[in-house]
């Protein structure tokens, strides 16, 4: 079998929402990221490893006595199969996020296009 035919192989799962209560109830990213690891399912073990986090210093992220380095954070969210601490900076700074689905998206611009075919 090549790769070709193992479809699972280049398929990265899409990072979905949290639930929006929960997120709203943290008080900070720190709590955020917990969040998102906790939503995860994942042992810290599987996650810090995908992160190149010693052990040491997830307990501490864990425990709210360290953060995790920002650079990070996108991986997180893709390994953890949520986006929690994204929802927590958007709600933080008065926004709230919406999933926009491929074909929505498509829709809008053709609906535009045409609007925009007839004014012309």
């Amino acid at each position: 079998m090549t790769q070709r035919e193992m479809p699972w192989l280049g398929e990265v799962r899409r990072p979905q929402m949290a639930d929006a209560e929960l997120v709203r109830r943290r008080r900070d990213m720190l709590e955020a990221v917990q969040l998102c690891v906790q939503l995860s399912g994942e042992k810290n073990e599987a996650l810090r490893h995908s992160l190149s986090v010693t052990k040491g210093h997830m307990t501490k992220i864990m425990q709210g006595a360290a953060s995790l380095p920002l650079r990070k954070l996108p991986a997180l969210m893709r390994q953890a199969g949520n986006i929690a601490p994204l929802q927590w900076l958007a709600h933080e700074m008065g926004y709230e996020l919406t999933e926009v689905s491929k074909n929505q998206r498509i829709a809008e611009l053709e609906a535009l296009l045409a609007k925009l075919k007839d004014a012309a």
